[in-house]
């Protein structure tokens, strides 16, 4: 549903059905299947220590355990997603190619941003009693200035605003998506610009 309602605002609306030489509808759930995943993670991750603490505090296992349990079961429904995404992909006559293992870097920086997101986020949580209704508020901000319905590449937007919409991790990573897919570009073309989101 939020994908059709997208699709018919920007894609056919703005974009009249294209963004950066690909369907706009291949653009955008190249990098919304993701952002799915980020969003759950995100969401449950926020409470992810201080709804296991007392367990946690009975038990030796580290705190940082309690941040990737949200990861891994949000991680199976990401699985089913990705699959119906590659038939998507073959139906547009998209075919794999060698630039598809970069699926695996992608992944990886992605689950790495959650962790270290997460980590933060669930301590500050238990520390600041309004953190969690004001990250959910400033989430969504960031989903429309992230690049996912958006093309930050566009030349009608000021050049200053896009660049530093472009610093956000979750800029870089949706664009890793892209890259991997439809644009057959390769993270270490840009170094300066991993480098920064690695940091």
């Amino acid at each position: 549903m939020f994908i059709a309602t997208y699709f018919l605002v920007f894609g056919l609306g703005f974009y009249q059905g294209s963004v950066s030489g690909q369907p706009y509808l291949l653009w955008l759930i190249t990098a919304i299947i993701p952002w799915f995943y980020i969003q759950g993670v995100f969401n449950r991750g926020l409470t992810s220590v201080k709804d296991q603490v007392k367990t946690l505090s009975k038990t030796r296992f580290p705190f940082s355990i309690a941040v990737i349990i949200p990861m891994i079961e949000e991680f199976r429904r990401y699985v089913v997603m990705t699959i119906g995404f590659v038939g998507i992909l073959l139906i547009y006559g998209y075919h794999p190619s060698i630039y598809w293992l970069q699926f695996l870097y992608a992944v990886f920086a992605m689950v790495m941003m959650l962790i270290a997101m997460n980590l933060i986020n669930s301590t500050l949580t238990i520390l600041i009693p309004d953190y969690k209704a004001a990250m959910s508020a400033l989430f969504r901000l960031i989903f429309y200035s992230s690049g996912v319905i958006v093309n930050l590449n566009s030349d009608s937007m000021p050049y200053i605003v896009t660049a530093v919409l472009k610093l956000s991790p979750f800029n870089y990573v949706v664009n890793t998506f892209r890259d991997t897919f439809l644009y057959h570009q390769w993270f270490w073309e840009t170094p300066g610009y991993t480098c920064f989101s690695g940091a």
